[in-house]
C-alpha cells in the first residue's frame, strides 16, 4: 500500500517537476577537466580527508586481445614442447611436466583478478599492457625456439610417448 501511493505522488509530483523553468535537467556533454582539478585541490587543502581524483584511463580492448592470444599461444607453444622428453616446463609452480588442463587452470586462475573488475580495483593501463604483451611474445618465442631445436634433433631428444 505505501509503495502504491509513492508510486502515485511520484506520478503526479513527476510532471510538475520536469516542466518547472528553473529547474536544469541537461547533461553536460563533456566534462571540464580543469575544474576538476581544481575543485580536487580545494577539496584536498581544506578538508580533513584526502580525496585525491586521479583518472586512470583503463586499457584499450585490441590490447586485451592481443594479451589473450598470447596466453593462449603460451599454453599451445608450452604445450607442444612438453610433448619432447627432454623439455621441462620452467615456471616451479606448475612442475615440470604439466598437463595441457593444469596448465589452462593455472592462467585461468592467476590472470582472472586481472580480467575481473571485481576482483581488480586498479585496471591496467595500455602500458602495463604493453609491457606484458612484450613479455608474453618472448615467453612465447622462447618456446617456439626451443620446439624447433627439439624438433630439429628427434634422435637426441624423443617424444614422451616413443621412448
Amino acid at each position: 500500500m505505501v509503495k502504491d501511493i509513492t508510486f502515485v505522488a511520484t506520478m503526479l509530483l513527476l510532471p510538475a517537476l520536469c516542466f518547472a523553468k528553473e529547474l536544469d535537467l541537461s547533461i553536460p556533454q563533456e566534462f571540464n577537466w580543469k575544474q576538476i582539478e581544481q575543485d580536487s585541490k580545494l577539496l584536498s587543502n581544506t578538508n580533513k580527508y584526502n580525496f585525491d581524483l586521479e583518472f586512470v584511463e583503463p586499457a584499450d580492448k585490441s590490447l586485451w586481445v592481443i594479451f589473450t592470444v598470447l596466453n593462449v599461444a603460451d599454453i599451445y607453444t608450452t604445450h607442444r614442447a612438453l610433448k619432447f622428453s627432454c623439455v621441462e616446463e620452467a615456471n616451479p609452480l606448475l612442475g615440470k611436466r604439466p598437463s595441457l588442463a593444469r596448465m589452462v587452470v593455472h592462467k585461468t586462475v592467476v590472470l582472472w583478478p586481472i580480467y575481473d573488475p571485481d576482483w581488480n580495483r586498479y585496471p591496467p593501463t595500455n602500458r602495463e599492457l604493453e609491457i606484458s604483451n612484450w613479455l608474453l611474445t618472448a615467453v612465447i618465442y622462447n618456446n617456439y625456439r626451443v620446439l624447433k631445436k627439439v624438433e630439429k634433433y628427434p634422435g637426441k631428444c624423443p617424444k614422451v610417448g616413443t621412448l
